[in-house]
């Protein structure tokens, strides 16, 4: 816990003798390293500079924080942006999610800087869940809310399709 009066207090409560659970007790933080924030990305220009203005909200509410550093395999995952391949294998809650959605919006953002995004498909993107894809597309909503520009959309078993329209 960050604040030291509660981190206090829960490590009392965990001492007291078979009152919670016995121990042995663990507590992992800070464990996967830190790189350049968005910022800096967008300054030394490895992003494009419209992620300054993708959500025109203060720093604490946006859905992609630009100011915060992102952890070096986020940031790592740039090279995507080069053309080349990657695999990211790291801890549940690590922002693996970040390691393709800021190439992919980083390349959108950057056809629109050059006056190229189209309505064409750029990516697409496979969940091994409904939960978690369905997650996502509240997350997208809420990040692109201001950009119009960039459209996206939801497939799955539960989407109507009708053969006649097709």
């Amino acid at each position: 816990l960050a604040d030291p009066k509660y981190a206090t207090k829960l490590r009392d409560e965990l001492h007291k003798p078979n009152y919670i659970t016995k121990g042995p007790y663990l507590e992992l933080s800070g464990s996967y390293l830190t790189g350049q924030s968005l910022k800096e990305l967008i300054q030394s220009g490895d992003a494009s500079t419209l992620f300054a203005s993708l959500e025109p909200i203060p720093e604490k509410e946006r859905e992609l924080k630009i100011e915060r550093p992102l952890y070096l395999h986020q940031e790592l995952a740039k090279k995507a942006s080069q053309g080349k391949n990657l695999v990211v294998t790291t801890g549940t809650g690590s922002g693996k999610t970040e390691c393709f959605l800021i190439p992919i919006i980083n390349q959108l953002l950057r056809e629109k800087e050059a006056g190229q995004l189209d309505s064409g498909v750029r990516a697409i993107i496979i969940y091994p869940m409904n939960a978690l894809a369905n997650d996502q597309m509240k997350r997208m909503r809420d990040l692109l809310r201001y950009c119009k520009d960039i459209t996206f959309g939801l497939y799955n078993g539960n989407t109507e399709y009708d053969r006649s329209s097709a």
